[in-house]
């Protein structure tokens, strides 16, 4: 579990610190930011991904550079899609929300790895959902 703590550095200005453990090694790792919704964010991250630092830090870095999400990436496949049926569309669109509405389908695409498509079809499998198919 992450936290974010306030503290005011010697010459008066105030930054946030986002505390948490390492997954791999277990140690107590801090990271500051001079803006508490920044820290906050990145604690969210951090959550999200087990306290995987390289993976949050991956993510972050995708996002400072306004990567499509994985969402938006399948959104505009649907979109141009030629050759099928109104009715196939919906269906598609209903397989977007059902099966990328969740962490996967907002992340940044470039910060999509193996692990996170193996945490994916984790996923699926526990809701009883087949993989996407065209």
């Amino acid at each position: 579990m992450a936290s974010v703590r306030k503290r005011v550095r010697a010459g008066g200005s105030v930054a946030y610190s986002v505390l948490f453990r390492e997954r791999d090694t277990g140690k107590q790792t801090s990271l500051t930011y001079d803006d508490r919704a920044e820290a906050e964010h990145m604690r969210r991250v951090i959550e999200a991904n087990g306290g995987d630092l390289n993976a949050a830090l991956g993510i972050m870095a995708a996002v400072k550079r306004h990567s499509p999400t994985v969402a938006a990436v399948v959104a505009e496949h649907i979109d141009l899609l030629t050759g099928v049926s109104p009715g196939q569309v919906t269906r598609y669109r209903g397989q977007l929300r059902d099966h990328l509405g969740g962490a996967l389908g907002a992340m940044p695409i470039e910060a999509v790895g193996l692990r996170e498509i193996a945490g994916w079809l984790h996923l699926m499998e526990s809701k009883k959902l087949a993989p996407l198919r065209h």
